[in-house]
């Protein structure tokens, strides 16, 4: 009893010295002025910051996608998959995780959306990793991949992920895949800056309390239950999901846009997008190669019809199909325009489940066909520098 009431005394007094420490702020603040002319470089910085849209750095974790996930999906298995990355947030594959701290050039990067990320693709068989076990330099040594895809990135996303984290490595050759997330955010809002929080451009980087709680929450939980969190988190999160799936586009849903409208978007601003990302490329002396999407958006599949049309929309599906098809023909014509080497897995892949487990998503079976394709196009296209 004596022990209950100390630790309650010395809660007391904790709490007491937290209000008077916050009290003398205030009487600070009502005693004292700032003016313009003494304000610190500090107080004048904003606290608004690029977002840069990556997995956190330092990842090794296991991802298993939800049943509500799983509803949505065709030949997709349903298991963990391994999710790792290096000290950038790039995704690695199992031999290079041990070469991280290495000093090791890199001949390849890939930027783009979860079509590049290929996070349901175990990690060996991710298209980014495994091109770097399929071809070799000139010299014998297998060549370095660095895959940069984060799911929902669109151009600009990828362009600044790009310039923060990707230069720096002074790859020989650069890649872009991008087209579905560009026209999903412009036929929804005709802007890459007009977004939902998911998606924005800017954010605020300032630290609330329960800002501070979540890290020291997962601090913990890093500790003591790591393996028992990596074992149980996709029953949790399919728990969570299917109480409460929050709707990302909710606010850009009934809003209808007229299809000519966007179309005209979707020729400017991707197009610039696109050749913004070639021409910062070639400043800094690396080559630009652009790919387009294999996918099953087409009016025949009614797999995709039915997940696209399960939720308000402000175009049709037919009229999503033939923006995502010009999106796919401005890459090739950027490309032809630019004379950027390109790889047209739209072309090269069958829209199947086949090789594709939704709409646009590679599973194991498309992710070994799009490296084979990359490789094979980076031999004839530089056979003095690879190899296989």
């Amino acid at each position: 009893m004596n022990c209950t009431k100390k630790i309650f005394t010395v809660f007391l007094v904790f709490v007491f010295l937290l209000i008077l420490v916050k009290g003398f702020n205030f009487l600070v603040g009502l005693l004292t002025s700032t003016t313009p002319a003494t304000l610190t470089s500090n107080q004048l910085q904003t606290t608004r910051s690029i977002l840069l849209s990556e997995f956190a750095p330092n990842l090794d974790e296991l991802v298993m996608p939800t049943n509500e996930y799983m509803i949505e999906t065709q030949s997709l298995e349903q298991k963990g998959y391994r999710l790792r990355t290096d000290k950038d947030g790039f995704i690695l594959g199992p031999a290079d995780f041990a070469e991280t701290n290495k000093n090791k050039a890199v001949d390849v990067v890939f930027f783009g959306g979860s079509t590049t990320e290929c996070i349901y693709v175990d990690e060996e068989y991710r298209f980014p990793y495994l091109l770097s076990r399929t071809l070799r330099r000139n010299d014998g040594q297998y060549i370095r991949v660095l895959n940069g895809g984060r799911s929902a990135n669109h151009s600009l996303h990828s362009l600044f992920s790009y310039l923060a984290k990707g230069i720096v490595y002074k790859p020989r050759y650069a890649v872009l895949m991008e087209a579905v997330n560009d026209v999903a955010i412009l036929s929804k809002t005709l802007s890459y800056w007009n977004a939902p929080v998911s998606r924005r451009l800017v954010q605020q980087t300032t630290i609330d309390s329960m800002g501070l709680l979540y890290w020291n929450a997962k601090a913990l939980k890093d500790v003591f239950l790591s393996n028992i969190w990596l074992n149980t988190r996709h029953r949790l999160a399919d728990k969570v999901e299917r109480v409460s799936r929050s709707d990302e586009w909710i606010d850009f849903r009934d809003k209808k846009i007229d299809l000519k409208e966007i179309e005209n978007i979707l020729e400017s601003d991707f197009k610039a997008a696109l050749k913004s990302f070639v021409a910062v490329t070639r400043a800094w002396g690396i080559e630009p190669v652009l790919m387009t999407q294999p996918n099953r958006l087409n009016e025949a599949d009614s797999f995709s019809r039915t997940l696209y049309e399960k939720r308000p929309q402000p175009i049709s599906y037919d009229e999503f199909v033939r923006l995502y098809r010009l999106a796919n023909d401005i890459v090739r014509e950027v490309s032809r325009d630019e004379r950027v080497l390109l790889i047209d897995l739209d072309k090269k892949i069958e829209g199947s489940s086949a090789f594709v487990y939704d709409e646009i998503h590679l599973n194991q079976r498309g992710s070994k066909l799009v490296a084979d394709i990359i490789a094979k196009t980076f031999l004839e296209h530089n056979p003095k520098y690879f190899n296989n």
